[in-house]
């Protein structure tokens, strides 16, 4: 699916491969990282990137979306899973193969942006199968 059939969404910022001369350096809380990718905050609008809202995110590959998440947190707690804070400490299955995952799409010459809806209401939804 194309990003532009998604409505009410922001390019919040894109992922960029890591130059070579700053793979494998500590981070700035002090971590060994072993992170090739690294994500960049673009966001210009009103709204804070640490500002806690429910925020669906998705990430593209040339406009075309490759995951669909969410955090109840921060957007900027969210991207840094996939960037950075992939590859540092106990890194998760899941961080590791996504970061390395952009790393692929990066490395074929592929664009590879966030984009984000923020949820600032609340709402009530039925979900099927769910009680």
């Amino acid at each position: 699916m194309n990003i532009s059939e998604v409505n009410k969404i922001e390019k919040v910022g894109h992922f960029h491969l890591i130059k070579e001369n700053d793979l494998g350096k500590i981070t700035r809380d002090g971590h060994l990282h072993f992170a090739v990718v690294q994500y960049k905050n673009t966001y210009k609008g009103k709204r804070q990137v640490s500002h806690r809202a429910l925020v669906i995110y998705f990430i593209c590959a040339d406009d075309k979306i490759q995951k669909i998440g969410y955090t109840n947190s921060t957007l900027s707690s969210a991207t840094s899973l996939y960037g950075l804070g992939a590859m540092t400490g106990e890194p998760g299955s899941n961080r590791f193969c996504l970061h390395l995952e952009i790393y692929k799409l990066l490395k074929l010459g592929k664009k590879i942006d966030l984009y984000a809806r923020r949820f600032d209401e609340r709402f009530q939804a039925e979900v099927d199968g769910v009680f």
